[in-house]
This record gives C-alpha cells, structure tokens and sequence, in this order.
C-alpha cells in the first residue's frame, strides 16, 4: 500500500537526487491519480517544507565552450559587444555574477589585485582575485564617462548583457547561460587543488551552506595561486 509515510519518503529521496520541485510535483501528481483511481479515499499528504535547490547546470563547460561563446558575444551588439565580450572573460576569470561584474567599480579592486565586494543577489561577502590575464583585459577597458570615473563598464544594464550571453550559448549549440561562468570557475579552482571553502567564498556563498558546507576564512595567498593558474590554463 502507498502510504503517506511513503510518499513523503519518496519526495524526501527525490529532493536528495536533486530534482527540482516542479518535476517532484507532476510525480506526485501521477501517483495521486493512479491512487484514486483503485481508492476513491486516497488523501495525498500535504508538503509543507521543500528543498530550495539553484538550478542546475547540464554539465560543466571546458575551455573550447567559453573561447566559442565568447566569441559570439563580440559579435552580438555592434556597440556594446566589445564590452560585453570584456564582462564575459571576467565573469569566467573570477566567478563574479553578472551583476557584479557589470556594476564593478575601479574602487572595489585593491592594490593586491583583490576584489572585495558583497555579491549583488544576497548580499554575502565576495573575495576574488585578477589573475594577470584579467588585470590586463581591465586595464584595456577606456575610461568613457568621466562624470563616473569609478565604474568600470558602460552598458545599458545586466539584463542586456545576460541575454546576449544567453543568446551566444544558443547560437553556439551549448546548454548553458550566464550562470555556468560561475560553475566554469568554481570547478577550474577545484580542479587545481583550492579548498572547497574558498571556492565558497568566491561565489558570495554563505558561510555552511550546502553548497560549500562550513568554511571559516580563506587564505589569500592559496586563492591568488588558484586564479594565476587558472589563468596560464586559459591563456
């Protein structure tokens, strides 16, 4: 028999696989039809409290995928792509949203070549680090409107940049958007040996999260060493 001990189980495991909730609840919802049809009494449970997972990514990109998208994004806007292409290569450099990158300020940028910043979306702290091939993309960024001198970037807004991101995915047949820069980055790090925990910090992720389990502070001198390695990977 399906009981409500069951069916609660089977959403408990289902969450635990990483299905999102809509998929969860059409699932519910077969079962319940199925029920009430051998059992006209059948009562489904109520669920109350459900897992709040981020979206997943299909897979992670490689460097092929981000050299090809960023190519596209150049080609997207014939005002803006240059600076929009500029925006993508840092997003992929340091895992910043783009939100954050599109509103970076020169001031947020220290003289150790750190960003420290609260990431836009929730207000966590951010850590990250220019490698010497994002200083230099940065450096190559032209001073346009001197009435704010402190922001890096002109564009008409994050939205305008998220969607030619997007739109450079879909034209280059790769299942990913903005987003997957920051699982590109995350997954570079880990790849070569910088702790979880610091990764965690610079994604802007709470402090014992599911997503970066318990961390306390990062190390500095362990993130630069990750990010300059990363950068000779790409370059």
């Amino acid at each position: 028999d399906i009981t409500p001990v069951l069916l609660k189980q089977y959403k408990f495991d289902r969450e635990e696989q990483g299905a999102p909730r809509s998929t969860i609840t059409k699932e519910l919802r077969v079962i319940k039809d199925i029920c009430e049809r051998f059992n006209p009494t059948f009562k489904m449970p109520k669920f109350t409290k459900w897992v709040n997972r981020a979206k997943r990514e299909a897979g992670v990109l490689d460097h092929a995928d981000v050299s090809k998208v960023s190519g596209l994004v150049l080609k997207s806007s014939e005002e803006f792509g240059e600076t929009y292409q500029k925006i993508f290569i840092l997003m992929s450099l340091t895992g910043l949203s783009v939100s954050d990158a599109v509103n970076l300020k020169r001031s947020q940028i220290g003289s150790d070549d750190f960003i420290q910043k609260q990431r836009a979306k929730t207000g966590e702290d951010i850590l990250t680090f220019l490698c010497s091939e994002a200083k230099e993309m940065i450096s190559s960024v032209k001073m346009t409107d001197l009435k704010n001198p402190d922001q890096i970037f002109q564009v008409p807004n994050s939205k305008a940049v998220t969607t030619a991101i997007r739109r450079a995915f879909t034209k280059a047949g790769i299942n990913g958007s903005s987003k997957s820069l920051r699982h590109y980055t995350g997954t570079n790090l880990l790849d070569v040996g910088v702790p979880e925990k610091v990764v965690g910090l610079v994604l802007g992720h709470a402090p014992g999260s599911r997503i970066t389990q318990t961390y306390l502070h990062a190390k500095k001198g362990t993130m630069k060493e990750g990010f300059q390695a990363v950068g000779k990977k790409m370059a």
